[in-house]
Formats: C-alpha cells, structure tokens, sequence
C-alpha cells in the first residue's frame, strides 16, 4: 500500500469517526431532551409524539443510505459527502430553532437523510483503501456504542450490579 493510499485511508477513518460522534451526540442529546420536551407544555409534545419524532432519525437515515447507493455514481463520493454534511448540519440548525413540535421532528427527519447519506459512504471509502476491510469500522462503531453507553448512565447501573462505586468523568 502506498504512503498516499495510506494516509488518504487515515483521514477517511477519522472522517468517519466524527461523523459517527456527531451522529451519536445528536442521538444523545434527543434521548436527554426528551423530559424537557415533554414538560413544556408548549411545544404540544405527548410521549407517543416524541417516540415517532426520535424513530424519524431513523427511519431518515434508511432513506439516506437509499439515495447515497442510487446517487454515488453520478455525483462522486466527495460531493455525496458534502452534500449530506450540509443537510444534516442544516437540520441541527433548524431543530436548535425550531418553535413547534411538527418542525423539530420535519428537522428531525433531515438530520436522519443528512446522517444516511453520509455515514455509508464515508464508511465505505474508508473501508476500501484499507487493507484490512473487515476492522475499519470495529474501532468507528465501537467507539460509536461505548459512547452513548457511557452517556446514558447505563454503565452505572451495570457497575452497581458488580459492587463498582466509582463516578463518571463527564459525558
């Protein structure tokens, strides 16, 4: 393997690496919203409302990874990526914004076409320029699990199964 392949496999890997983050953070921070949403009466939100707009992310991220498969050939990976960073960064902005309920879930849904665009593709390049296919995305999606496990607090209640009573370091 070339320096050139090599390093360009690197960058594609980290890529996919903060993609994976960022899509792993935006889940977090609906799963940790969720109580808010549903206290301020406002917003209109039930629990069976909120349910169906935290399934849009992924029932967008389907839809994504659909059109990045049909579309990759004709627009090239770079512009793919582009693309979808564009839209799921402009969903963020609009769900940070958003004054009603059918908005933040409309965002919501783009946010997840934006990820499933983005994800795959990314994935997959960085997976054929390296030589070792099948462990490029263990320590990307690895990484993506251990993270919203740790941000959920689930690894306390595990660690009070076995006697463990050490405290979290921050999310």
């Amino acid at each position: 393997m070339s320096t050139m392949t090599s390093t360009a496999s690197r960058t594609t890997l980290a890529l996919a690496a903060v993609f994976a983050a960022l899509a792993g953070y935006d889940l977090s921070c609906y799963g940790a919203t969720v109580p808010s949403l549903l206290a301020d009466r406002a917003t209109g939100a039930d629990k069976a409302s909120a349910g169906t707009v935290g399934s849009l992310v992924a029932i967008g991220m389907l839809v994504g990874a659909a059109l990045s498969a049909a579309m990759v050939r004709r627009f090239a990976t770079r512009r793919l990526v582009l693309g979808g960073c564009t839209l799921f960064s402009a969903g963020m902005l609009v769900c940070a914004a958003a004054h009603a309920f059918w908005l933040f879930g409309a965002a919501r849904l783009v946010v997840g076409i934006g990820l499933g665009i983005v994800l795959p593709t990314i994935t997959a390049g960085a997976a054929s320029g390296h030589r070792c296919q099948g462990t490029v995305g263990g320590p990307v999606w690895g990484a993506f699990g251990r993270d919203n496990f740790r941000r959920a607090g689930l690894w306390r209640i595990r660690g009070r199964e076995r006697g463990v009573t050490a405290r979290s370091r921050g999310p």
